[in-house]
């Protein structure tokens, strides 16, 4: 059997999340949600995939190559919207007419650990030109629903009924196993969808349609809320494929040091920083390279890579998309989500379910209680001490890169003193504006860490005048 795995979606249900990041790469606990299907698909020994893309294609194909494990991988972009089934048509269709294996269809931004070899034989056995696979689900008003009789033969489709038009539990999870002659009937460049057109199109002419009821887990991470629920239940180990972390705390490395509390389960990925008196979890994620500030409070939320939290933040049920920073002292609550390069300022306050698009500021001491979509990114203030701004969050390596680049095309080739004081953050900062520098043609003279007269005296020896 080969496989297609869906990943072109959008998922505009997921932004601010998806902005700037294809569906399928969305971390679930420092992994992205297409590499636990494509673990899946290789625990069934499947060694063909094809993956079809169309939004930001390049994250996917770039982060996977060419091979994943002991799948052979194939990428096939979309110019224009196909639909499900034409996509899958596509992608097949470039593979080889020589193969006449089964097809198995699946999502690559779903969470599931269910038995595909199973799911493979029903559809041999029951002689199906296509198999539906299907899961019972407590809300059917959010599914469309197939209806079977005890043989697992396909009688009709409900889609997202309402209670009284309910009459089965069972869900359509969107993993299909197709015979090859089932390509026939799917048009060619047409936009052709297997739930509303070709699996109608079958039932119509009497062609085998089954639907195998499949057990575990399953999850249609259609919007925030369930891509948290996602990772609380990877915590909680209720997949049978992903076991319950040790003592309820799952590291990527070493746990970091220091005098804080944890909560469990959580997460932790590689190179986090979290202060003296911090509170982590119950359910918290915090990706690579996070740091969260002295006292703060991260509980029941998502903390992408590289995002930072300040001193005395209390974040619950939060999402920080990659890069975003909230200062100190602020408050983010159940189902707010803030954009990748974002920055909440200090004590403000971001109720319940309020989103901030990518790289917008919220003011110090604002209540934000609507979506933030337009707007300017974080300014750095320039005064009469100098470029301004907090460590990390407005002050960065790459704008110190860009200030020392100004500063050399400026000096013009002649010599640039550069100094700082005794903490890390300030020589990390002061190697940043030394490349800028330096990458101008210009002469970088480091009087390393000293104090302000101490650094006068030092230009003013050396004549230095930039």
């Amino acid at each position: 059997m080969r496989a297609v795995i869906m990943a072109g979606g959008e998922g505009t249900r997921l932004r601010p999340l998806t902005c700037d990041l294809p569906k399928p790469m969305a971390s679930l606990c420092g992994r992205p949600i297409m590499e636990y299907i494509l673990d899946l698909v290789d625990m069934h020994h499947i060694d063909k995939a094809t993956v079809t893309l169309r939004y930001l294609p390049s994250a996917i194909s770039g982060y996977f190559g060419e091979r994943y494990r002991g799948i052979s991988l194939r990428y096939t972009v979309e110019d224009k919207p196909l639909g499900t089934a034409g996509s899958v048509k596509g992608a097949v269709q470039g593979i080889g007419e020589m193969d006449s294996s089964d097809i198995l269809v699946i999502s690559g931004d779903a969470l599931t650990d269910f038995d595909l070899t199973a799911a493979a034989e029903f559809h041999k056995k029951s002689g199906a030109a296509a198999t539906l696979v299907i899961t019972q689900v407590d809300d059917p008003r959010e599914y469309g629903l197939v209806r079977a009789d005890s043989k697992g033969r396909v009688l009709g489709f409900v889609e997202k009924p309402g209670w009284a038009q309910a009459v089965t539990d069972a869900a359509n999870t969107g993993i299909y196993i197709l015979s090859p002659s089932v390509l026939s009937y799917i048009p060619d460049d047409t936009a052709f969808d297997f739930a509303k057109d070709l699996f109608p199109l079958l039932l119509r002419k009497g062609i085998p349609l089954f639907a195998y009821e499949a057990n575990g887990y399953w999850c249609d991470i259609g919007n925030l809320t369930t891509y948290l629920t996602c990772q609380r239940d990877i915590l909680e180990g209720r997949l049978r494929t992903i076991p319950a972390p040790e003592n309820g705390i799952l590291c990527r490395s070493d746990r970091p040091q220091g005098g804080y509390t944890i909560t469990p389960p959580v997460y932790i990925g590689r190179d986090v920083n979290i202060g003296v008196g911090a509170q982590i979890g119950p359910f918290a994620i915090l990706g690579d390279g996070c740091r969260i500030g002295n006292g703060a409070k991260i509980r029941s939320s998502v903390l992408l890579e590289s995002s930072y939290t300040g001193d005395r933040t209390s974040l619950t049920g939060t999402l920080l998309c990659h890069g975003a920073s909230v200062r100190r002292g602020a408050s983010l609550f159940e189902g707010s989500a803030i954009g990748s390069g974002s920055v909440v300022g200090e004590y403000a306050t971001v109720f319940p379910d309020v989103k901030v698009w990518p790289n917008k500021h919220v003011e110090s001491n604002c209540v934000l209680r609507d979506n933030v979509r337009d707007g300017c990114g974080a300014s750095v203030a320039f005064d009469d001490a100098g470029l301004t701004g907090e460590t990390g969050v407005e002050v960065t390596p790459e704008l110190c890169a860009r200030v020392g680049a100004a500063v050399g095309s400026l000096a013009d080739g002649e010599k640039v003193a550069i100094g700082c004081s005794s903490d890390q953050a300030a020589a990390s900062l002061k190697m940043a504006l030394a490349s800028g520098v330096l990458s101008t043609g210009s002469v970088v003279w480091d009087f390393c860490a000293c104090i302000e007269p101490q650094f006068d005296f030092f230009v003013n020896f050396a004549r230095i005048h930039a």
